[in-house]
Protein backbone atom coordinates (compact mmCIF):
# COMPACT_ATOMS: atom_id res chain seq x y z
CA UNK A 1 0.00 0.00 0.00
CA UNK A 2 1.71 3.32 -1.11
CA UNK A 3 1.65 6.55 1.38
CA UNK A 4 -1.37 8.04 -0.52
CA UNK A 5 -3.19 5.05 -0.45
CA UNK A 6 -2.25 5.25 3.52
CA UNK A 7 -3.40 8.44 4.24
CA UNK A 8 -6.68 8.34 1.55
CA UNK A 9 -7.54 5.28 3.79
CA UNK A 10 -7.43 6.89 7.19
CA UNK A 11 -9.28 10.00 5.58
CA UNK A 12 -12.08 7.77 4.98
CA UNK A 13 -12.03 5.52 8.58
CA UNK A 14 -11.67 8.92 10.14
CA UNK A 15 -15.03 10.34 8.19
CA UNK A 16 -16.94 6.37 8.55
CA UNK A 17 -15.93 7.20 12.52
CA UNK A 18 -16.41 11.22 12.41
CA UNK A 19 -20.52 10.06 10.95
CA UNK A 20 -21.22 6.80 12.95
CA UNK A 21 -19.58 7.01 15.39
CA UNK A 22 -21.50 4.08 17.53
CA UNK A 23 -19.98 1.49 14.68
CA UNK A 24 -16.25 2.20 16.83
CA UNK A 25 -16.99 -0.74 19.02
CA UNK A 26 -18.63 -2.99 16.84
CA UNK A 27 -15.14 -2.25 14.57
CA UNK A 28 -13.25 -2.70 17.10
CA UNK A 29 -14.48 -5.77 18.57
CA UNK A 30 -13.74 -7.66 15.15
CA UNK A 31 -10.41 -6.14 14.72
CA UNK A 32 -9.31 -7.27 17.77
CA UNK A 33 -11.15 -10.81 17.38
CA UNK A 34 -9.46 -11.08 13.54
CA UNK A 35 -5.81 -10.63 15.28
CA UNK A 36 -5.85 -7.19 14.23
CA UNK A 37 -4.67 -4.32 16.44
CA UNK A 38 -7.92 -2.37 17.54
CA UNK A 39 -6.70 1.01 15.73
CA UNK A 40 -9.42 1.32 13.41
CA UNK A 41 -7.07 3.44 11.03
CA UNK A 42 -6.33 0.04 9.25
CA UNK A 43 -8.94 0.71 5.82
CA UNK A 44 -9.08 -2.34 4.23
CA UNK A 45 -10.42 -4.01 7.89
CA UNK A 46 -12.31 -0.91 8.51
CA UNK A 47 -14.12 -0.71 5.25
CA UNK A 48 -15.20 -4.81 5.26
CA UNK A 49 -16.14 -4.30 8.49
CA UNK A 50 -18.42 -1.28 7.64
CA UNK A 51 -19.67 -3.00 4.26
CA UNK A 52 -20.66 -5.87 7.03
CA UNK A 53 -22.38 -3.47 8.75
CA UNK A 54 -24.19 -1.80 5.95
CA UNK A 55 -25.20 -5.76 4.87
CA UNK A 56 -26.85 -6.30 8.74
CA UNK A 57 -28.65 -2.77 8.23
CA UNK A 58 -29.96 -4.49 4.69
CA UNK A 59 -30.67 -7.76 6.32
CA UNK A 60 -32.56 -5.89 9.17
CA UNK A 61 -34.29 -3.73 6.77
CA UNK A 62 -32.84 -1.01 8.69
CA UNK A 63 -33.43 1.44 5.27
CA UNK A 64 -32.59 4.57 6.52
CA UNK A 65 -28.98 3.16 8.39
CA UNK A 66 -28.44 1.44 5.03
CA UNK A 67 -28.68 4.55 3.16
CA UNK A 68 -26.82 6.25 5.38
CA UNK A 69 -23.73 4.14 4.82
CA UNK A 70 -24.60 3.99 1.47
CA UNK A 71 -24.64 7.71 0.80
CA UNK A 72 -21.34 7.76 2.57
CA UNK A 73 -19.52 5.70 0.29
CA UNK A 74 -21.33 6.68 -2.45
CA UNK A 75 -19.92 10.21 -1.49
CA UNK A 76 -16.42 9.38 -2.07
CA UNK A 77 -16.94 7.32 -4.75
CA UNK A 78 -17.59 10.96 -6.42
CA UNK A 79 -13.80 11.63 -6.39
CA UNK A 80 -11.25 11.43 -9.21
CA UNK A 81 -9.14 9.65 -6.71
CA UNK A 82 -8.67 6.37 -8.80
CA UNK A 83 -6.54 4.48 -5.40
CA UNK A 84 -9.55 5.71 -3.53
CA UNK A 85 -12.11 3.69 -5.97
CA UNK A 86 -10.11 0.92 -5.98
CA UNK A 87 -9.96 0.64 -2.11
CA UNK A 88 -13.50 1.29 -2.06
CA UNK A 89 -14.16 -1.06 -4.48
CA UNK A 90 -12.46 -3.74 -3.15
CA UNK A 91 -12.56 -3.32 0.38
CA UNK A 92 -16.38 -2.08 0.73
CA UNK A 93 -18.31 -3.27 -2.64
CA UNK A 94 -16.95 -6.84 -3.04
CA UNK A 95 -17.73 -7.42 0.53
CA UNK A 96 -21.19 -5.74 0.44
CA UNK A 97 -24.10 -9.05 0.38
CA UNK A 98 -21.47 -11.72 -0.43
CA UNK A 99 -23.23 -13.93 2.58
CA UNK A 100 -26.96 -12.42 2.02
CA UNK A 101 -28.55 -15.35 0.92
CA UNK A 102 -32.38 -14.29 1.21
CA UNK A 103 -32.27 -13.26 -2.62
CA UNK A 104 -35.89 -10.68 -2.11
CA UNK A 105 -33.94 -9.48 0.38
CA UNK A 106 -30.90 -8.78 -1.34
CA UNK A 107 -32.81 -7.44 -4.37
CA UNK A 108 -34.16 -4.91 -1.94
CA UNK A 109 -31.04 -4.23 -0.48
CA UNK A 110 -29.64 -3.52 -4.17
CA UNK A 111 -32.31 -1.22 -5.08
CA UNK A 112 -31.22 1.09 -2.25
CA UNK A 113 -27.70 1.20 -3.63
CA UNK A 114 -26.41 4.65 -5.12
CA UNK A 115 -25.41 4.90 -9.22
CA UNK A 116 -21.22 4.78 -8.36
CA UNK A 117 -21.84 1.19 -5.47
CA UNK A 118 -24.20 -0.04 -7.70
CA UNK A 119 -21.65 0.01 -10.89
CA UNK A 120 -19.02 -1.56 -8.76
CA UNK A 121 -21.19 -4.18 -7.28
CA UNK A 122 -22.31 -5.15 -9.95
CA UNK A 123 -18.90 -5.33 -11.86
CA UNK A 124 -17.63 -7.84 -9.17
CA UNK A 125 -21.44 -9.89 -8.61
CA UNK A 126 -24.12 -8.89 -11.65
CA UNK A 127 -26.76 -7.94 -10.47
CA UNK A 128 -29.18 -10.34 -7.72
Amino acid sequence: MTRAETDTGAEVVAEIIRSFPTLVPYLREWLERQGYDTDEQRPHPVLERFADATTEAISKKDEVLARGYLALVESFLTSDDQELRALLDVAYCENLMWDLQDKELKHWGYSLFPPEVRRLYTDMWGSP
